[in-house]
C-alpha cells in the first residue's frame, strides 16, 4: 500500500536528522505528498475508462417512431481509437463492427436506422436491436473485454430535462469533453 511505501521512505529521513524541527517537517512533507498521490490516483480511477462516451441521445422522437431514435458517442481523446468489438448494452443492443474507427476528438452515431431521412448528411451505423424507454433507463458502452467504459442512466423526470421527452429534440450533453453522466450535465438541444 501507499501507506507502507511511505513509511519506508519516510523512516530513515527522519533518524538520520539530529534537529527535532527537520523531522517535522520531514514527516509533514511526505504527509502531504503521500496523501496527494492517493487523491490524484482515485480521482483519475474514476474516468479512466471514459475514452468513448455518451455525447447526444434522441430517445423519444416527435414521431413516436423508434426507429428515428439514436445515440451519439464521442471520443475524448486526441488519437484515433478502434472500437472493433466494443458493444452498446441496455434498452438497446449493438455490436461495433471490425474495422470500426472513431477519429480522435470525433463523434459515432448509432441509429436504430441509419438511412433514416432525419439524419440525411449525417454518416450512421445500425441498425441497433430493441428501442430505447421514452421514461429512462441505463445504457452502457462495453470494450471488446466486456470491461465497462461508459454509462448513461437518463430519465425523464427528477433532475433532467424535459425537452427531449417527445418533442423533437435531443438529450445533449452540456460539456462534451467530459465524462460526466450527472444529470446537470446534460441539456435540451
Amino acid at each position: 500500500s501507499n501507506v507502507g511505501i511511505f513509511f519506508v521512505i519516510i523512516k530513515p529521513l527522519i533518524k538520520e536528522s539530529p534537529h527535532p524541527m527537520r523531522n517535522q517537517f520531514r514527516l509533514f512533507f511526505f504527509s502531504v505528498l503521500s496523501l496527494l498521490i492517493n487523491c490524484s490516483s482515485v480521482n483519475a480511477s474514476g474516468t479512466a475508462d471514459s475514452i468513448l462516451v455518451f455525447n447526444e441521445v434522441h430517445y423519444n422522437p416527435a414521431d413516436d417512431l423508434s426507429n428515428s431514435e439514436w445515440i451519439e458517442f464521442h471520443n475524448l481523446n486526441g488519437v484515433n481509437v478502434d472500437v472493433s468489438g466494443w458493444k452498446l448494452r441496455g434498452g438497446v443492443d449493438f455490436d461495433f463492427p471490425e474495422g470500426t474507427v472513431v477519429e480522435g476528438h470525433g463523434f459515432l452515431l448509432i441509429a436504430a436506422d441509419p438511412d433514416n431521412r432525419n439524419l440525411s448528411g449525417k454518416s450512421a451505423l445500425g441498425p441497433f436491436r430493441g428501442s430505447l424507454n421514452n421514461g429512462g433507463e441505463l445504457l452502457r458502452i462495453e470494450d471488446r473485454d466486456g470491461r465497462i467504459m461508459d454509462t448513461l442512466a437518463y430519465d425523464d423526470s427528477g433532475d433532467w430535462p424535459v425537452g427531449p421527452d417527445g418533442s423533437g429534440v435531443t438529450l445533449a450533453k452540456l460539456n462534451q469533453e467530459t465524462a460526466n453522466s450527472d444529470p446537470k450535465n446534460w441539456v435540451a438541444a
